[in-house]
């Protein structure tokens, strides 16, 4: 916008220099007149003055016609410059605005949305038996947002991955979107609503892998396996979709981090935590 200012002065100088210079043309410009010498000699100058009058220069200096249309066409010049930049800040202008918008919109709706957060208020078991693996705690849901949230919907999943795998998270919150996702396709519109600021009665949740897919899942019987824990929520407000996704290790007190599959083992709460959450908004 910093040229822009300048178009319409520019605008009116060029259009009255050319109304201005086409009228003191009108009134003072006479044509010359060429008159032919009788000798050869006179006729020579004559021919070699008129060639060099026809160079490009020497008319747009001697000629008013020439010149006036020579520094007419340096003001259109120099008022296409300034229109062109004017437009190039113009846009720029428009694109940082329309930004703008969208910023102070989307931070408009962040403000003004639910935000459903799941917390494991207490641990219970976690155990190896022969037919399979199981994990339980109890979780309670809390909307931390400004609007209702409709639909909530929560789920846990027990992942077991090989023990030389340097990281199962990712595998494990995959693992829980697959079922959320299967969920929401079965059931769309169930679930509970949570208004602004409540946070409802702590719930039971649990996963088990069954023997034949945990050997599966590590390799083989008797393999050892590292235990992941993903725990979920997905909710609706108006026509949008949002869900908060953790994913936690279980590690145990006093022993190998990696337990055999094989083994017949159970830990109470004091004896495993639920360590490394991720947390992921989306919206």
């Amino acid at each position: 916008m910093r040229y822009q200012w300048l178009v319409w002065p520019l605008f009116a100088a060029l259009m009255g220099f050319a109304l201005g210079g086409s009228v003191t043309w009108g009134i003072m410009y006479e044509p010359q007149q060429h008159h032919v010498a009788d000798t050869d000699r006179q006729g020579d100058n004559h021919a070699k003055e008129k060639e060099n009058r026809n160079s490009f220069w020497e008319k747009a200096i001697e000629d008013p016609v020439a010149n006036f249309t020579l520094w007419l066409a340096v003001a259109t010049f120099g008022l296409w410059i300034v229109t062109w930049r004017a437009s190039l800040s113009q846009a720029r202008d428009m694109r940082e605005s329309i930004a703008i918008a969208a910023k102070t919109a989307e931070a408009a709706h962040d403000a003004n949305r639910p935000w459903v957060e799941a917390i494991i208020t207490e641990k219970r078991e976690f155990s190896i038996r022969p037919g399979r693996a199981r994990v339980s705690f109890m979780v309670s849901l809390r909307n931390k947002g400004n609007s209702p949230a409709t639909a909530v919907k929560a789920r846990a999943v027990l992942v077991a991955r090989p023990a030389d795998e340097p990281s199962s998270e990712n595998g494990a919150l995959a693992k829980l979107a697959q079922l959320m996702d299967y969920r929401e396709s079965q059931q769309p519109d169930r679930g509970i609503s949570i208004f602004p600021g409540i946070e409802n009665e702590p719930q039971t949740y649990g996963s088990n892998i069954f023997r034949e897919s945990l050997e599966e899942a590590v390799g083989g019987p008797g393999r050892e396996a590292r235990f992941w824990v993903a725990v979920g929520v997905r909710y609706k407000f108006g026509e949008r979709t949002g869900e908060t996704l953790y994913a936690y290790m279980l590690t145990f007190r006093g022993r190998p981090q990696t337990i055999a599959v094989s083994e017949n083992i159970g830990f109470g709460p004091d004896e495993f935590e639920l360590a490394g959450m991720d947390l992921q908004y989306a919206t």
